[in-house]
């Protein structure tokens, strides 16, 4: 039986910050009765996208390190010190 060793906390961040780049991208959202705040706080994804490639690469260097710094491919990660 295998276990899962992802850091939930983690995946929920992930997904807050996915619902909030498609948010993002709903422009009929203006023409509802939001005011301004669609304007000026959810038509501009930039924190939540540099936040998600984040939280992505350290979940992939957490899952890397995890597995003894071996790749998917079979491979080694060794740095070419002499």
């Amino acid at each position: 039986m295998a276990t899962n060793r992802r850091i939930q906390s983690l995946e929920g961040l992930r997904g807050i910050m996915i619902f909030l780049i498609v948010l993002s991208h709903m422009e009929f959202l203006k023409y509802c009765n939001f005011g301004h705040a669609y304007e000026l706080y959810w038509h501009n994804p930039t924190i939540a996208v540099d936040y998600f490639f984040m939280l992505s690469g350290f979940g992939m260097m957490f899952s890397f390190l995890k597995h003894g710094g071996v790749s998917a491919v079979g491979g080694r990660c060794t740095p070419d010190v002499y």
